[in-house]
């Protein structure tokens, strides 16, 4: 417990902040629902996945059902910005994470929006952990700085996990091939080229697809640069200051991927910006 609460004396994060995290969490993952559930529409689960395997999870998501629910996630969020009922406000709010996005995920489309979802998780667990503690721990940590700090870990334990999936399956040959993702971006262009008739990415990524050629020890050196940053994205645990400096840095990373790739991950990036680098505090002093 001693050692515990060192550790979140270098998180500390006032009420305000703490607020408007939530809220900017909470909007952006009704925006997240909507888009699959009103916007997309899927219907049935043609490749089942996770919880869908269990039960047809696309029910839940067709007329009219599909307002209940989102009726349902837009009562969350306000229980959630409002701070009432946490424990049960955020898993409700992981569970209609899971069972929304697995329908996605059943369609055989990876849109990488799973972290909403683990990042409702980990804060339920921070509550439910912080009403287990005495009164003692109450005094000296408050439960918006347990919030953030399991938060960042999980962030923290997804980019490692990522770093190490990567040596995993491919070893240093992840490197070392790294110049042969041109093929991939070729697939990327044409698809682009095709489905949305983008001929200025199409033109752009022909250009990259050169350079990778040109210089393949310059697309070496940044897979080296980025494992390495996703294989030590744990010492951002070590206080908020070092937090904030690695946001900066997997910010980069992520910018360098959408040059090279186009490839853009919102819950990511905002994850990262949001949790990581952290909010200017004139936004924050009035909440």
């Amino acid at each position: 417990m001693e050692f515990e609460s060192r550790i979140l004396s270098r998180f500390v994060y006032t009420t305000g902040e703490w607020k408007l995290v939530k809220i900017l969490t909470g909007l952006l993952w009704l925006l997240t629902i909507a888009r699959v559930t009103l916007v997309n529409k899927y219907a049935g689960q043609p490749f089942p996945e996770g919880i869908c395997r269990l039960f047809n999870c696309a029910a839940l998501i067709q007329t009219p059902i599909v307002y209940v629910l989102l009726l349902l996630a837009v009562l969350l969020v306000i229980l959630y910005i409002t701070e009432r009922y946490m424990p049960v406000t955020l898993t409700g709010l992981a569970l209609i994470s899971i069972i929304v996005l697995t329908v996605e995920r059943s369609h055989g489309i990876s849109s990488r929006d799973e972290l909403w979802s683990l990042l409702f998780i980990a804060q339920a667990i921070a509550y439910i952990r912080y009403s287990f503690t005495n009164t003692n721990f109450k005094q000296q940590i408050a439960v918006q700085n347990l919030a953030m700090f399991y938060s960042i870990q999980l962030i923290a334990a997804v980019y490692v996990t990522s770093g190490l999936t990567k040596l995993q399956t491919s070893g240093i040959q992840w490197i070392m091939d790294g110049p042969n993702i041109a093929a991939a971006l070729y697939k990327i262009n044409a698809q682009m080229h095709i489905e949305f008739g983008l001929s200025q990415t199409h033109s752009y990524l022909n250009s990259v697809m050169r350079f990778i050629n040109n210089y393949p020890n310059i697309t070496r050196t940044f897979f080296t640069l980025a494992i390495l940053t996703e294989l030590f994205a744990l010492t951002m645990l070590l206080s908020r200051k070092w937090a904030r400096k690695y946001g900066f840095l997997l910010l980069g990373l992520h910018i360098g991927i959408f040059v090279c790739t186009v490839i853009f991950i919102p819950v990511f990036i905002f994850c990262v910006v949001v949790y990581l680098i952290g909010l200017p505090k004139r936004l924050t002093s009035k909440l």
